[in-house]
């Protein structure tokens, strides 16, 4: 049988459907020494070669020599090989308490050797140590080592055959599970590669909960094979306080090779910096997306995949997690999701390129900042996470106007510390409108309307711009500092919101009258703002029965809170932030 085609069926809706795939392209890499592109179908994944194979030709005997995945030796292990494919849990666990020590040490003032012990120790931790870590947390190991072993010591022919007749049945789109084989074993379903399945209740209508392994045929073990040979190349997973969380890449169409070599290593890079969930979630997104952009050859170097006239989400379709939830004596999935890779506008040439690392610099300086433990940045983190997976606008407009409130309200708060203000990054005026407008071209008439810019600028003097001018002991103008937070709340409600604007442009108005009339005295006037005229009013009232009052008033705070660039922003603060 020739074919280049496979498909694994998406049979959970997690993570482990996306290692099964992986898997499959790992073992058809070892068989053929191809570079399989792995594809997202639906409701299955394609594991495509770029030439038929004779699947009754392939050297099958290969696998016993190399199973694709790597066994995890803990103690004296008589199943472990003697070299190749293991890793040395005890040694590598020395190796991070040895780095931790060194870091310990340095902290401390002392000197560390880095030819020593220690600093040689620290050096060679493996990057991928917590998803090996947490894996074994979750007594994950067993039949993983087991199958690596008895896959090792197989007959090659009754292997080999068996193998044949899974390919087989995923060419032709089949349940591999319903294949039977010669070589066969018996593996133990574990969370850890297969959050669904487990020990405990698997009865529709349970009477009790007996601790006993699943059904046979919900752990085929040729898919579990797979699921062993895909986590290390696209899995990764954090300690979150007690518990655990596993964070799988998932491809919508991508080279095997690509997914391992070029873009795990920045995924890794992103979820070791973060240690709580939600911002593990959008960081990651952010820097996979980054790196994905960084590969086009569109802003320098050799171009590592295509990506011209695509998004980053059309490479990968985001990220799959498993929240294991720590109950005390064990561990048990209290949530599964996934967050999409951004997909906000096609990069079409290097300036679509710039412009997006543009905006994912911003929007990480932004995001990174915030603490989870805290309950209205959690809220913000969440909001910033549901527009990355939705990929909606109306997201991000309630975000950014809830991020512009917290702007006013933290820069105040540091303000009175006695701390930098800078340190509360600000979103931009230029980026704003270029996710705004790449994700609703609609919306891109309210953005040029002078009247809306106008007011918007109005806004900005009257809160974040004069808080600034606070900070350095030069305050001219009245803060309004509930300004923002009464422009959200009614922003649903169309009579309100222009109502709430009216009146903040008359008193602005007025405040300008006032400070003229001083000037007029000769009394010297450092700052002079420009009024808002009754032409911009009605623009802004005629944007409001046009577009909807929620956009055009949350595009007001967004607008009103950021920072317009430096050469437009004559008049404006000059601040860094």
């Amino acid at each position: 049988m020739k074919t280049d085609t496979f498909r694994t069926l998406k049979k959970t809706g997690s993570l482990a459907d996306v290692t099964m795939a992986v898997g499959l392209g790992v073992l058809l890499e070892i068989l053929t020494g191809a570079n399989p592109l792995i594809r997202d179908a639906g409701p299955y994944f394609e594991v495509i070669l770029d030439e038929p194979v004779d699947l009754d030709r392939l050297p099958y005997e290969r696998l016993c020599a190399r199973p694709g995945y790597r066994y995890v030796k803990k103690g004296a292990d008589g199943l472990a090989p003697s070299h190749g494919e293991v890793i040395d849990y005890d040694a590598e666990r020395a190796k991070l308490l040895a780095a931790r020590e060194a870091r310990k040490s340095r902290r401390a003032g002392a000197k560390v050797d880095d030819g020593s012990e220690a600093g040689a120790a620290g050096s060679a931790v493996r990057p991928d140590w917590y998803l090996y870590q947490e894996l074994n947390v979750l007594q994950a190991f067993g039949s993983h080592n087991a199958l690596h072993a008895a896959v090792r010591s197989a007959d090659p022919s009754a292997l080999g055959s068996s193998v044949r007749r899974k390919l087989e049945a995923a060419a032709s789109g089949a349940d591999l599970a319903e294949v039977e084989t010669e070589f066969s074993f018996t593996v133990s379903p574990v969370q850890g590669f297969n959050p669904l399945v487990g020990k405990g209740v698997n009865r529709p209508k349970p009477d009790g909960a007996p601790v006993a392994s699943l059904s046979k045929r919900y752990a085929d073990w040729f898919e579990e094979w797979l699921r062993y040979a895909g986590t290390p190349v696209v899995a990764h997973a954090a300690p979150v306080e007690d518990d655990i969380k596993f964070l799988v890449l998932v491809p919508a169409e991508m080279r095997l090779g690509n997914l391992r070599d070029a873009l795990r290593p920045a995924f890794l890079a992103a979820a070791g910096r973060v240690w709580t969930s939600s911002l593990l979630d959008v960081c990651c997104s952010l820097e996979v997306a980054r790196r994905l952009i960084e590969g086009s050859g569109l802003l320098e170097g050799d171009a590592e995949w295509e990506l011209e006239g695509a998004t980053p989400q059309d490479l990968v379709a985001g990220i799959q997690t498993a929240y294991f939830k720590s109950l005390g004596t064990g561990r048990a999935v209290s949530n599964l999701s996934f967050i999409a890779v951004p997909g906000w506008f096609p990069v079409s040439d290097a300036q679509a390129a710039r412009d997006w690392m543009a905006i994912i610099e911003e929007h990480l300086g932004v995001v990174s900042r915030l603490r989870e433990d805290r309950s209205e940045q959690y809220e913000l983190i969440s909001a910033y996470r549901d527009f990355l997976s939705g990929g909606d606008v109306s997201a991000f407009l309630s975000f950014a106007a809830a991020y512009g409130c917290f702007v006013l309200k933290e820069r105040e708060a540091r303000r009175r510390a006695g701390q930098p203000i800078a340190f509360v990054r600000r979103l931009t005026t230029v980026n704003v409108g270029k996710v705004v407008e790449s994700m609703q071209k609609r919306y891109a008439p309210i953005l040029d309307a002078e009247g809306f810019r106008n007011i918007a600028r109005a806004v900005r003097l009257a809160t974040v711009t004069e808080q600034f001018h606070k900070s350095r002991g030069n305050q001219l103008y009245e803060i309004h500092y509930g300004l923002l937070h009464e422009l959200r709340r009614s922003a649903p409600f169309a009579d309100r919101l222009t109502k709430v604007v009216s009146d903040f442009v008359a008193s602005y108005n007025a405040e300008n009258a006032r400070m003229a009339e001083r000037a007029a005295d000769g009394r010297e006037l450092p700052r002079r703002r420009p009024q808002v005229t009754t032409r911009d009013l009605e623009q802004f009232t005629q944007l409001v029965d046009e577009y909807g009052s929620e956009p055009v008033g949350y595009l007001l705070i967004a607008y009103a809170s950021a920072r317009e660039p430096r050469e437009e922003a004559a008049g404006d603060e000059a601040e860094s932030a």
